[in-house]
């Protein structure tokens, strides 16, 4: 079995390089972390089960194994998926004939697929279990990962019980909820703008003191730049087949003309749902959104985001939503609040009621 192992990760290594050809610095990758010491029997089925129709197109796929303990971390696996877009498959199409004597693209893409599944499955059950541990630093394991979330807007799955439990976060102040997002701030890291999907191993703790840590998790996530998405021992993925990234700089103007830098980042599904979205000012604040962006001849014109968090931490909150038209490689919209009382200082020190916020952008590749 080992040798088939071998032969499968050889294989896909040559596979998975041709794959990643085609890939763009924008495309969204996928990175699997899993604890050692939370590792249960045919814990990989489930998340084989879960992961396999989600994956994008040529996805970069990068599975870590980590030591919460040690905070020792692992590359185990890192190629990408065999899988065409529906451009290429079209293209391919088109040539017909040419491929009478030799395979399709088509059928060698789905016959890499299966060893691009295999070889993950494989990784993922020889990964070998530490004995479970009470002191737990997986906050401070991810102080040294921001390197690692160079493009943004990914997805991080993380198959753990999540029982934080060290000196500056012990887990008896974790689950009472004695701390503070200022207690995050020696172990700041970056995630970029991707989505979090925790995979509980098991529940360790009962409901009340269980919400607490999926609170704290929240919290830190939010604050450094991901939005969690799943905290449960079922995980729960959005099956899409096409994802496409944007990211728009730009400024949010105030009535007398000062403004703050910012950022509107988010991908879209063919039918314009938006999977994940954030809203930057000045480098600094960052929120998740929801929302739906509308296409016309595969061209955006117009999006409409909600604020999705109310976390004292943020400048934004859930009264407020952006709603923007899209020209080409420009954008121009508005910051409407549902609070008809709201104060606003701008940068200049001026205070105005409920003002008109204007959003000016352009697509991050013409700044």
């Amino acid at each position: 079995m080992k040798k088939l192992l071998i032969i499968i990760l050889v294989s896909l290594s040559f596979a998975g390089s041709r794959y990643c050809n085609n890939i763009s610095q924008k495309e969204r990758k996928t990175f699997i972390y899993i604890d050692k010491s939370s590792i249960k029997k045919d814990y990989y089925q489930h998340l084989i089960k879960k992961l396999k129709g989600t994956f994008l197109p040529h996805e970069q796929v990068v599975v870590l194994s980590f030591n919460p303990e040690t905070q020792n971390i692992k590359e185990v696996f890192n190629s990408c998926v065999p899988k065409l877009s529906k451009e290429e498959i079209e293209k391919i199409k088109e040539k017909g004939g040419l491929f009478l004597f030799s395979e399709s693209p088509i059928n060698k893409a789905k016959e890499d697929y299966q060893f691009f599944i295999s070889a993950l499955k494989g990784v993922l059950k020889k990964i070998k279990p530490v004995e479970d541990i009470d002191n737990k630093q997986i906050v401070e394991m991810f102080y040294n990962e921001s390197n690692r979330f160079e493009t943004p807007l990914n997805r991080v799955i993380i198959y753990s019980d999540m029982m934080e439990n060290s000196e500056d976060f012990p887990l008896n102040k974790i689950i009472a909820n004695k701390y503070s997002v200022k207690d995050f701030e020696e172990y700041k890291s970056n995630f970029n703008y991707s989505n979090i999907y925790v995979l509980l191993s098991e529940k360790k703790l009962k409901a009340s003191k269980l919400r607490n840590l999926a609170y704290f998790w929240d919290n830190y996530f939010e604050y450094n730049k991901a939005d969690l998405k799943n905290f449960n021992t079922e995980l729960k993925l959005s099956k899409v087949s096409y994802l496409k990234n944007k990211i728009f700089s730009g400024k949010l103007i105030y009535p007398d003309d000062s403004f703050y830098r910012v950022k509107l980042l988010f991908n879209y599904t063919f039918n314009g749902k938006v999977v994940n979205a954030w809203f930057v000012i000045n480098g600094i604040d960052a929120v998740p959104l929801d929302g739906k962006v509308y296409i016309r001849g595969m061209k955006l014109k117009k999006g409409y985001f909600k604020i999705i968090t109310d976390k004292k931490f943020h400048v934004l909150t859930k009264t407020e939503k952006i709603e923007v038209n899209f020209k080409g490689k420009k954008a121009k919209g508005l910051i409407i609040s549902e609070n008809t009382n709201l104060e606003v200082i701008t940068p200049k020190g001026n205070h105005f009621n409920n003002p008109k916020i204007i959003i000016e952008l352009k697509e991050e590749d013409e700044i």
